[in-house]
This record gives structure tokens, C-alpha cells and sequence, in this order.
């Protein structure tokens, strides 16, 4: 399972993204940082996930508690072969398989 908090322009700022979400959301403790880069559109997004959780519900109650202060995420398992494509248009944040 992975809590997925957003997608990012480059790698760098995914990672900054990352230290910014830990530190803000003590949900997050303990958890390890992932990031992948997929092209949507022509545009290249690092995404970046939360993940070591030991099943759905945990990381499930995780994003609760982020979305409870004000953050923003979702949860999906590992594996699978399609990619998840993520953007951000008009504020809105947009996830397709």
C-alpha cells in the first residue's frame, strides 16, 4: 500500500515536497519516501508516495490523518501493470490509470 501525496516537476522537488510533508504531518513518521517519473502529455511528473504500510486500512487511517489537517492524498496498493498518471489542472487534482 501506498499514500499517494502528489506529483512533482522534478525529482529535487519531490524530495523537498517530502521532507516539507514529514515534518508537517507526524502521520508520516517512520515511513519511507518513493517516487517514480511518468510522462503525461509530454510533460515528465515525479510522483511521490508514503510507503511501508502493512495493509489498506493502515494506510488508509495515514491519509485520514493527513487529509484531517488539511493535506491531500490517496491510497493505492503496489503492483499492477498499468501506470497511475498524475496532473494538477485548474486546482484540481486529476489521477487515471
Amino acid at each position: 500500500m501506498r499514500c499517494w501525496p502528489g506529483a512533482f516537476s522534478s525529482a529535487a522537488s519531490a524530495q523537498a515536497a517530502w521532507n516539507k510533508y514529514a515534518k508537517r504531518y507526524r502521520a508520516l513518521n517512520g515511513f519511507a519516501s518513493a517516487s517514480s517519473t511518468v510522462t503525461v502529455n509530454g510533460k515528465k511528473l515525479v510522483r511521490l508516495a508514503a510507503m511501508g504500510f502493512g495493509d489498506a486500512a493502515s494506510a488508509r487511517a495515514t491519509c485520514k490523518m493527513i487529509k484531517s489537517q488539511g493535506g491531500d492524498c490517496f491510497v493505492r496498493t503496489n503492483g499492477g501493470v498499468q501506470n497511475i498518471r498524475m496532473a494538477n489542472a485548474a486546482w484540481r487534482k486529476i489521477a487515471a490509470r
